[in-house]
């Protein structure tokens, strides 16, 4: 046998083959597509996720501004609760901590998906101080299905 010969036989031998590889290689690609197409939506709904709980905070430290900017009594902020408001009708603007409630309760509803937020008070009678607690909860459709609401919580004292 001569080397023509024999580089003809190779060659006869080997074409079939390259295309074996071709396709296992497709095939191997697709699936590394298909991962990266599946870690792109849990990115996605995480990166929601995270956006609703930054809302929530700045939602939280407003109203705790507002509280801070206002601190007459006890009473005035205390038991307060965004269900008291109904966002359909006008809004108060009198007295303040009312059109603070009103305001701060519709951005709650409409910022956040089934959002909600409470306002409770406790004064020290030893010293005077007033712990409030501002929680905003909402519901993360996106992460889970029918289960509890998120909620952020936030303390200060006056």
């Amino acid at each position: 046998m001569d080397r023509t010969t024999t580089r003809r036989s190779i060659r006869a031998r080997l074409r079939g083959f390259t295309l074996l590889e071709v396709l296992i290689a497709l095939v191997v690609l697709s699936i590394g597509l298909l991962g990266i197409a599946a870690l792109q939506g849990v990115g996605l709904r995480s990166s929601h996720g995270a956006q609703l709980a930054s809302q929530a905070g700045l939602l939280a430290y407003d109203m705790a501004d507002r509280i801070r900017a206002n601190p007459r009594t006890l009473d005035t902020y205390n038991g307060r609760s965004t269900d008291e408001i109904d966002c359909e009708q006008a809004l108060p603007t009198a007295p303040l901590e009312a059109a603070d409630l009103a305001e701060w309760a519709c951005t709650v509803e409409t910022l956040l998906p089934g959002g909600a937020g409470s306002i409770v008070g406790v004064q020290d009678g030893i010293t005077g101080v007033i712990t409030y607690t501002i929680t905003v909860e909402w519901e993360d459709r996106q992460v889970e299905e029918g289960g509890e609401p998120w909620n952020y919580v936030l303390v200060i004292e006056l």
